[in-house]
């Protein structure tokens, strides 16, 4: 790929993507001092006044390598450089020699979406290549993924992280790019990257896949191809299933949400499978669903009507109504995380507070607490409903307000899950898909 091909590939792209983006054109760019990420920030900056992109670039410290500090520095300098804000990120850890590489990129996206808030900016920009494609797809591959899984990583995609990436984008404009022709590119403009030594090391799966793949050409074309088909598959479910879920599913307070049992079984046991490892995360307000295996059973629907508990949801059948709501969980489990200045309880309930208040609101959950008074003779969710709704605790013995039904100062209440639900189900491929007739030129 020439130069003027990855300047094309990054217009190309913000030209198919300019409805799917946030308004604002604030991008904040992942740059670990890789040739990947400095690439990638070194071609937005060269077509930023034409898109006028505002580019700003952070860098993490994991705190796991001593030479890491000096490698922040030297991206650092390149912004410098290049006219672009940057800044370090650092975590802590109690024990480093503890920390796997699944905390350590949670803990990194943490840290970015922090940053993106801080900044005000709504999108992360990274690196990822045509070549973590395929390697993140053979990788599935062995794992017995379908297609949902075999249809890769998509080009704009929810930050991974919850609810701290809440309201985020991910996108990553590089990913029909080589590995290879990144670096020819940073080559040409005499740019210096660092090589992370973990890239090295056999005990990481990925690092065997990329040893294997390196020179295997045909195998990377079939796994290109295998992706292109199950991402055309995945694009076809989604938009079919994101349709029908506007017609057919009944969010209740609380974010609970009702179908009709005989619309869901109209559906294949693929598509259900879909719409369960979307639905039970969003109302139980988790990171991700359970495995396929765990959900497999309730897919009929079988045993429901005595109901039944799975993934933090409480599901249970009712004639032809099926309702799934968030289930009850320990005291001590209630977790309150900030996103913004949006308090998020227990990563479902949305408390938005004025801005600068700082505060932290006593909530607790409904349960087995009897009604208030006053909404006796109000219409009031059903009780497998209800009992997993916060209550705001008054300090005053046995008081509380239910922020869902009674109006309550200074604050407003929302439901996450509906919209979570969604950006879990859709999926964002279309350049992809139209770039596959290009193969030859990214590779």
């Amino acid at each position: 790929m020439s130069d003027r091909d990855i300047s094309d590939c990054l217009t190309r792209w913000f030209d198919m993507h300019q409805r799917d983006l946030p308004e604002t054109r604030s991008l904040l760019v992942a740059v670990s001092g890789g040739s990947d990420s400095l690439a990638l920030l070194s071609a937005l900056s060269e077509i930023a006044s034409e898109w006028g992109l505002d580019l700003a670039a952070a860098t993490v410290d994991h705190g796991l390598r001593a030479e890491a500090r000096d490698e922040a520095q030297m991206v650092s300098r390149v912004c410098t450089q290049l006219g672009v804000p940057h800044d370090i990120l650092s975590l802590n850890w109690a024990d480093p020699s503890a920390v796997t590489q699944e905390a350590a990129r949670g803990a990194r996206y943490r840290a970015l979406a922090a940053h993106a808030r801080k900044l005000g900016v709504k999108a992360i920009a990274t690196g990822h290549t045509h070549n973590d494609q395929l390697e993140t797809v053979y990788m599935r591959l062995r794992a017995g993924s379908d297609a949902w899984g075999l249809s890769g990583m998509s080009d704009i995609a929810p930050v991974p992280v919850w609810p701290e990436g809440m309201g985020l984008k991910l996108i990553r404009p590089l990913m029909r790019a080589d590995r290879e022709d990144l670096r020819t590119y940073l080559h040409t403009r005499q740019v210096e990257w660092v090589d992370d030594p973990s890239n090295e090391k056999l005990v990481f799966e990925r690092v065997r896949v990329r040893n294997l793949l390196s020179d295997r050409p045909q195998l990377a074309g079939q796994l290109a191809d295998t992706q292109s088909l199950a991402a055309a598959r995945r694009l076809k479910i989604s938009q079919a299933l994101v349709e029908w879920a506007g017609q057919a599913l009944s969010w209740h307070v609380g974010g609970a949400v009702a179908f009709s049992a005989a619309d869901w079984l109209s559906r294949t046991l693929e598509e259900r499978l879909v719409l369960l490892k979307a639905l039970l995360p969003s109302i139980a307000g988790k990171f991700r669903a359970p495995r396929n295996s765990i959900l497999e059973p309730v897919l009929e629907l079988e045993g429901l009507e005595r109901g039944r508990t799975l993934g933090g949801c409480y599901m249970k059948r009712t004639a032809d109504k099926v309702l799934i709501a968030a289930e009850p969980i320990p005291e001590s489990d209630q977790s309150i995380v900030f996103a913004g200045n949006m308090m998020v309880w227990n990563g479902r309930i949305g408390f938005e507070l004025p801005e600068g208040t700082g505060r932290t609101l006593k909530l607790a959950q409904w349960g087995k607490r009897g009604v208030p008074a006053e909404l006796t003779g109000s219409d009031l969710p059903d009780y497998d409903v209800r009992r997993s709704l916060p209550v705001l605790l008054t300090g005053e013995e046995n008081a509380f307000r239910i922020p869902h039904l009674e109006k309550c100062a200074d604050m407003k209440v929302c439901d996450l899950a509906p919209e979570r639900f969604l950006s879990l189900l859709s999926f964002s491929t279309d350049f992809f898909a139209k770039e596959i007739g290009r193969r030859e030129s990214f590779s």
